[in-house]
């Protein structure tokens, strides 16, 4: 890490929870390898609300529940259902508590909430990363004749982190971590990369590496860092990095599903939220010092906020970056994982921590995270994105106060073009004193715009020969369609 209420569940929410959960758990008891695949809302009669189970071997039953679309449905109802297709022989208190322990491992029906259960499953999103770099450097030192003297060292580093898991196809899996945990100003590799990348996906919590002949080869004990001349890793799964980005402290590394799957079989792809508000309640997942996944829990503090990090392992050099704030627990080794909602829905990749205060922590927004890994993957760039940016164009932004939405507790702004610059690659047809209202990217739906950090985020978007057009408020006329010449875009992606 870098440092800087009752017992029933909600209908909508409990279906939302069995679409995903059921299908990966098998039932402990009556005819084994039969689950339930779906619970779909099929009708109502009269005061009565339908539901349809359907199971893995084709069978089908009903749930009905009094009180119309408004009713709750209970795990006791969705128990009884299962009796009825046959799937447990008699509806009894020992058949229900083995249905628990099948689909929630536990047998207290009040210990289950909609967040718990949600939670649960991110973990499975969740993976541990342990990277060794191969470095050489130098350092100098002043004898007692004042003499100045270089050293060398040449071994191991090794780095702790977390990740998420991005996207599952058939042959290799992806996952999201921090640049900064895949990267080594020292690395002897010509791109700073790790001699080799170990995960461990939850369940496996013995994810620390053993050295071999931890000696000590530059320095003074007592104030230098220790290089190892050997390592190696307890089991894992071995992966390689496809590409990072330094300027969004992103990075994309890959496994084959078939070893990640061995690992954990109910391993699987984060769903990705679609926004985040102001005190929303947060979890962080992560292995903290490397030490096994866990979670911590915190609300965001401040939604949109930049934030300066000194000495990035990938370049040794000041960027910045837009984070929102969080006020989770967060130690070394968190880097890279996840930060998600009460719906277990990815709202941010934690990337820092303060210096100056404990339970002050930062995470890369979902707005940013999502759109930069899409680039990375697509456009198939190791070491950087390939995008541009307003400033790219020529353009120079103002954020004007507009609003504060009190649904969301985010602030509004009149993104307003205050200069354009000479001698840019291409006029992208704004003007001063144009406001920014929508970006709209290959004709797809308007993105609105409330702030101009929004901007540069769905520009990661674009790719060669894409359309893009401002909605722009100009002279009082409300939008206003600019369209970017898509040559200039080109030019900017070469």
């Amino acid at each position: 890490m870098q440092q800087t209420k009752s017992k029933n569940i909600k209908r909508v929410i409990l279906l939302l929870l069995l679409a995903f959960i059921l299908p990966c758990l098998l039932f402990l008891g009556g005819c084994a390898e039969v689950y339930v695949s779906s619970i779909e809302y099929t009708g109502v009669n009269g005061n009565t609300s339908i539901y349809t189970v359907k199971y893995s071997d084709g069978r089908t039953s009903t749930i009905s529940v009094e009180n119309g679309k408004d009713a709750e449905i209970t795990l006791r109802d969705i128990f009884e259902a299962c009796v009825d297709a046959g799937i447990y022989q008699t509806n009894s208190d020992e058949n229900y508590k083995e249905f628990l322990k099948a689909y929630i491992a536990t047998n207290n029906e009040e210990d289950l909430t909609p967040t718990k259960l949600n939670i649960y499953s991110a973990m499975n999103n969740s993976v541990s990363i342990y990277t060794a770099f191969h470095v050489r450097d130098s350092y100098e030192t002043v004898n007692k004749y004042g003499m100045t003297l270089p050293h060398y060292y040449n071994g191991y580093e090794i780095y702790a982190g977390s990740g998420v898991v991005y996207k599952m196809e058939t042959e290799y899996s992806y996952i999201i971590t921090n640049s900064h945990v895949v990267t080594c100003y020292t690395s002897t590799d010509a791109n700073k990369l790790p001699e080799e990348i170990m995960l461990y996906p939850y369940g496996y919590e013995n994810s620390t590496y053993y050295i071999r002949d931890s000696k000590v080869i530059y320095g003074d004990e007592a104030e230098g860092e220790y290089y190892y001349t050997a390592y190696e890793f307890d089991g894992g799964v071995s992966a390689t990095c496809v590409a990072y980005s330094v300027d969004h402290d992103l990075a994309l590394v890959k496994v084959k599903t078939a070893d990640l799957l061995a690992m954990n079989k109910d391993a699987c792809e984060a769903t990705f939220a679609t926004d985040y508000s102001l005190l929303d309640e947060v979890y962080a997942i992560g292995g903290p010092s490397g030490f096994g996944i866990s979670v911590t829990k915190g609300i965001v503090s401040v939604c949109s906020e930049e934030i300066d990090i000194d000495e990035m392992p990938a370049d040794n050099m000041v960027h910045t970056f837009r984070v929102m704030r969080i006020d989770n627990a967060i130690y070394g080794g968190n880097s890279g994982g996840g930060l998600f909602n009460t719906k277990g829905e990815l709202v941010g990749i934690i990337n820092a921590g303060s210096n100056s205060g404990d339970n002050w922590s930062y995470a890369l927004p979902i707005d940013m995270v999502k759109p930069c890994v899409e680039n990375l993957l697509a456009n198939g760039v190791r070491y950087s994105v390939k995008a541009f940016t307003v400033k790219d164009m020529g353009a120079t932004l103002k954020d004007v106060y507009a609003d504060f939405d009190e649904t969301t507790g985010k602030l509004s702004y009149n993104v307003t073009v205050v200069g354009l610059s000479n001698g840019v690659l291409f006029n992208s047809g704004l003007q001063v004193d144009d406001i920014i209202t929508g970006v709209i990217i290959d004709n797809s739906n308007e993105y609105k715009i409330t702030a101009s950090y929004q901007i540069d985020d769905l520009l990661l978007k674009v790719r060669t020969n894409s359309k893009l057009t401002f909605k722009v408020t100009r002279n009082g006329v409300e939008d206003v369609a600019v369209n970017v010449n898509v040559e200039g875009v080109n030019n900017l992606l070469k």
